[in-house]
């Protein structure tokens, strides 16, 4: 079967599939993730494969959950953990490594600076803590493309196994391969890029994105939703650039990930599930004692990055 046949019959499973509520979001998703993801092909081919109506939405299920919501949840604030005895050990570490995540970060964003010139990629706006001569500065933040926390926060078997299941979603869905023993791969500078405060908070959320300028190495087209605003005018071309040969580019492949989940996650409409999952889980500065809130928490940590 051809990749173009093979897209057509994934297509048609989709069309026939009879959702199990109006809550149910198994087409949108299956058809987004279809439409957008780099590696249609696979993507295709595991649609096609699923026999019953239920094996669709456990696939649908396994990309919004294994893949869309850990890239759209960067950032998202975890409430502070209470004691409880239902909680493992492994959850309540993931919930206690921000040290580790700043430290990591702040070497991130030093080379990451180096690179790009002391300046935001977007908008060539001169990092704060750069003299300055007079010329406008701002807050800048390394950002992630592939969020950090795909990583196992500790060496549990629930962690790893968690973190397998997560990168060889994003192999399927992009032929993207960062798992590796020592989580090297995703430190490593082409997995991050300079913004400036409001736009690192905006490629997390997946509302901006970048997306090729075909014949032109490390072009892009600025892409954001019309609804927000950033300063930067939609389709503005940006040119990733150094000084610093030694130190790579961010990523075309990752950038495509990001750019391919945006467009998902806000054609599937599951934005609003994640955001509504999130905005429980800021409800709960604490959680309760009487492990009322353990099952919220666990679904989130098994399903959504923190980051």
């Amino acid at each position: 079967m051809s990749d173009q046949t093979g897209i057509l019959a994934a297509e048609n499973k989709i069309q026939n599939y009879v959702p199990r509520n109006a809550e149910d979001l198994t087409v949108p998703m299956l058809s987004a993730i279809l439409e957008h993801a780099p590696q249609r092909a696979h993507v295709a081919e595991e649609i096609y494969c699923c026999e019953t109506d239920e094996k669709l939405a456990d696939l649908a299920n396994r990309y919004q959950y294994g893949l869309i919501v850990p890239m759209r949840a960067n950032g998202a604030k975890t409430p502070e953990v209470g004691s409880h005895p239902s909680l493992s050990s492994a959850v309540e570490n993931e919930l206690r490594n921000e040290d580790m995540l700043e430290l990591t970060k702040r070497r991130q964003h030093k080379q990451a600076l180096l690179r790009d010139g002391n300046r935001c990629l977007v908008t060539k706006l001169l990092d704060m803590g750069t003299p300055s001569h007079g010329e406008e500065r701002i807050n800048t933040f390394a950002a992630h493309i592939i969020p950090f926390s795909f990583l196992p926060s500790s060496t549990s078997e629930a962690q790893i196994e968690r973190s397998s299941h997560l990168f060889e979603v994003l192999d399927r869905f992009g032929g993207v391969q960062l798992n590796d023993e020592n989580g090297e791969k995703i430190n490593l500078l082409d997995n991050v890029m300079t913004l400036k405060m409001e736009l690192h908070t905006l490629f997390g959320q997946l509302a901006i994105w970048f997306e090729p300028v075909l014949g032109e190495e490390n072009t892009y087209q600025f892409r954001k939703l019309s609804d927000v605003h950033t300063g930067v005018a939609d389709r503005t071309k940006v040119v990733f650039s150094t000084d610093h040969p030694d130190i790579p580019l961010p990523n075309p492949r990752y950038l495509a990930v990001h750019a391919a989940c945006a467009k998902v996650v806000h054609a599937s409409g599951v934005a609003e599930v994640i955001d509504k999952v999130l905005r429980d889980l800021e409800d709960l500065p604490v959680l309760s004692k009487d492990g009322s809130s353990s099952d919220l928490l666990r679904a989130a940590l098994a399903a959504v990055a923190v980051y």
